[in-house]
């Protein structure tokens, strides 16, 4: 499998550290003390300097998400020299979304006017991108034609004003997380490999860090067997610290066991976009030699399962990655589930 055209698509609202902050003081007067709301205000300003975040696109109402995904897939079809009915399957790798049935494939294949094509969700949190492309590469296993389109939008998470009214300060720290996230929209049209080659994907899931970072649709004690809890439906809740260290610890143990790299040489290494002290962390200990370090989270936050696409999309974009170019990808995510993925662009 190889990639035939990647493109993104962001939201014209631009919000700030500064305007997040300023969000959560107003809708948070009536719940917090002015001393807890300095010391909400305290927690995040650190947050976002400690992991290098400046700004994230929000749609804030201005745009629908569906018509951020559908230029995307447009473009991405267009570059491939290719329309939407001349698509195998429609996979929509993602966690944003408006609804949970019918498949959100299915209203992108509609807004495409793609009929008849085969269109279906993959979910892995962060790693929703790279799952959807694992099974991509299955579906055009042996073919010597054919052509999927994998899209996500992970938009419409700060549509409600109830998001930025913070209960008490401790929550905070469960859910600060939530406002590192920044909206946006991706679309990578793949076909069969000319030559053969494909992409190389290792994965594994350890459930037990399952309470470490959840959405909850509805009482997630219901449903999970794990002792820690958290209630509360569609709040973002993650213990930041120890998902970073558990995380980083997997991903270090994965390296040295899988060594996805075996001692090749990467002309660009595009890690899910978090943190980027640990990211810096991970390249020293792993000795990843890679001469490019695509990231988008400076100025686009945690763009969940879109973090890969489109920081391939812009590096695409601006000529920091070539076609011939082996690129390594790799993401850590809720659940904790970890992807690589190791192909030439």
């Amino acid at each position: 499998m190889r990639i035939l055209g990647i493109e993104h698509a962001v939201p014209e609202k631009i919000l700030s550290n500064d305007e997040v902050i300023d969000r959560i003081t107003v809708a948070s007067r009536d719940t917090l003390s002015e001393k807890e709301l300095k010391r909400v205000s305290s927690h995040l300003s650190k947050l976002f300097s400690s992991t290098g975040l400046k700004s994230r696109h929000i749609t804030n109402r201005a745009c629908k998400p569906i018509d951020l995904v559908t230029d995307a897939a447009k473009r991405a079809l267009q570059s491939a020299g290719l329309t939407a009915r001349d698509l195998d399957f429609i996979v929509y790798g993602g966690v944003g979304r408006g609804y949970l049935v019918p498949s959100c494939a299915s209203a992108v294949q509609y807004a495409l006017g793609a009929s008849g094509v085969q269109s279906f969700d993959v979910l892995d949190a962060c790693a929703s991108w790279a799952r959807a492309m694992q099974i991509s590469q299955k579906f055009l296993a042996g073919k010597s034609n054919g052509a999927g389109l994998v899209v996500n939008c992970e938009c419409g998470f700060y549509d409600d004003y109830d998001v930025w009214s913070i209960r008490s300060p401790k929550d905070i720290e469960v859910e600060g997380g939530f406002f590192t996230i920044g909206e946006a929209a991706t679309a990578t049209v793949v076909g069969p490999a000319s030559n053969g080659a494909g992409f190389e994907f290792h994965s594994r899931t350890y459930g037990e860090h399952g309470d470490l970072a959840t959405l909850p649709i509805v009482e997630s004690h219901s449903y999970m067997s794990h002792k820690r809890q958290r209630s509360g439906p569609l709040r973002f809740y993650t213990r930041s610290n120890e998902l970073t260290f558990n995380g980083f610890r997997i991903g270090l143990e994965l390296m040295k066991k899988i060594d996805p790299l075996r001692g090749r040489k990467v002309d660009a290494f595009v890690p899910h976009a978090g943190a980027a002290p640990s990211i810096d962390m991970f390249i020293k200990a792993t000795r990843l030699e890679a001469p490019k370090l695509i990231m988008s989270y400076q100025d686009h936050g945690n763009t969940v399962s879109a973090s890969i696409p489109l920081g391939l999309s812009l590096a695409i974009e601006d000529g920091r990655i070539k076609r011939g170019d082996k690129v390594f990808a790799a993401v850590i995510a809720a659940g904790i589930s970890a992807v690589s993925l190791l192909f030439d662009y």
